[in-house]
């Protein structure tokens, strides 16, 4: 056999990794248990650690060894249809729980269902971690507005009141990816919105957009939206897919550092 035995079962099939940030890579399984491997696939912690309070969603590495996690809580103490809340826990590089051991932090309370989480994670130079989603609009229970929230290293929020919306259309929108400028000290936000465009916007680290408009990358997405890479200039690249599955085409599109488009990097025929 090859590659390391990581678990024995993981029920629904599915698994996620991502770098440590040190020295090699940490596991996510069963949307609960964790466990951080080194270089060589020794791991690290003597048993998996295991998150307690809410079903895992997305994960980051925190650049020092360990992760920040989010995902949802269904509250049953709450009436229909405000039944989930939106939590994030802390593993240490030890894989010690930091925040609330049982519980995790309460991003967001009350989310209206049917609830949809699209979890972007972004960590600063500073350990503040960057955590973006989308909530419906309460009064019409079929749009919602992406927004984002900061967390610092002790699980502390930073923005009142939920968080701030990055589009105050009323169309669905949900933020999908985060990417660091290094060059610039800055973060560029990609989001979708249901009319089939995608946006980006450059933020500071205290999250005060640097652009005076948003930028539309395209207006003809219309399918699986929203990962984004640094240009490494202070732009972003943007890739998207057309139709159902992305059956009709995969693009990318660059923005620069000041908001202007850039050409059509690739249009890939899926044959």
């Amino acid at each position: 056999p090859s590659g390391i035995l990581v678990a024995d079962s993981i029920d629904d099939g599915r698994a996620n990794l991502i770098p440590s940030g040190a020295d090699g890579v940490i596991v996510l399984w069963r949307s609960q248990l964790v466990q951080r491997f080194d270089s060589t696939g020794v791991a690290q912690w003597a048993e998996p650690t295991r998150l307690s309070g809410f079903t895992v969603d997305a994960i980051k590495g925190d650049g020092g060894g360990g992760l920040i996690a989010i995902g949802r809580y269904w509250d049953e103490t709450v009436n229909y249809p405000y039944q989930q809340q939106l939590k994030a826990q802390r593993i240490n590089a030890q894989g010690q729980l930091c925040w609330n051991p049982d519980s995790g932090v309460i991003l967001v309370d009350s989310l209206r269902l049917p609830a949809r989480l699209f979890g972007a994670l972004a960590c600063l130079p500073d350990t503040t971690f960057l955590i973006g989603w989308d909530k419906e609009v309460q009064s019409y229970p079929f749009l919602a507005r992406g927004y984002i929230q900061a967390v610092d290293h002790q699980g502390q929020i930073i923005f009142p009141n939920g968080g701030f919306p990055i589009d105050t259309t009323q169309m669905s929108s949900g933020v999908d990816d985060f990417v660091l400028s290094e060059q610039d000290s800055t973060i560029l936000a990609e989001w979708a919105r249901s009319d089939s465009t995608i946006w980006v916007q450059k933020y500071d680290y205290s999250l005060n957009p640097i652009w005076d408009h948003n930028a539309e990358v395209t207006n003809a997405a219309e399918g699986i939206s929203g990962k984004v890479a640094s240009d490494g200039a202070g732009g972003v690249v943007v890739v998207w897919s057309t139709g159902p599955f992305g059956m009709h085409g995969v693009y990318a599109q660059q923005v620069n550092a000041n908001g202007e488009l850039g050409v059509v990097l690739n249009d890939l025929n899926p044959d």
